[in-house]
């Protein structure tokens, strides 16, 4: 018998309650380490430590936007003829 907890999307214009979802995860010794430390200063589970740091990490700290910086380059060369740009940068002996 399914209860209606355990109800499943069947169809995907038809929603259902879903149960929430178990999973198996490996951290690494350093995101272990921030669980822990969130999961002792919360006083919370692990499902609820990594809950609140997913969500905290989901909301994009404010930055400035990003602006090219550029520098003058001297003289521009044509290069659309490979020979004439050769001649002028290595002088007309070079050949």
């Amino acid at each position: 018998m399914i209860s209606s907890s355990m109800l499943m999307l069947v169809n995907p214009h038809h929603y259902a309650k879903l149960c929430p979802m178990r999973t198996t995860i490996t951290f690494d010794p350093d995101t272990q380490a921030a669980v822990e430390a969130f999961k002792r200063d919360a006083g919370v589970g692990v499902s609820a430590a990594v809950n609140a740091l997913i969500r905290k990490a989901l909301v994009a700290p404010e930055s400035e936007p990003f602006v090219q910086t550029t520098a003058n380059l001297g003289d521009m060369i044509d290069v659309s003829n490979v020979a004439e740009a050769l001649e002028y940068l290595e002088g007309p002996q070079a050949r």
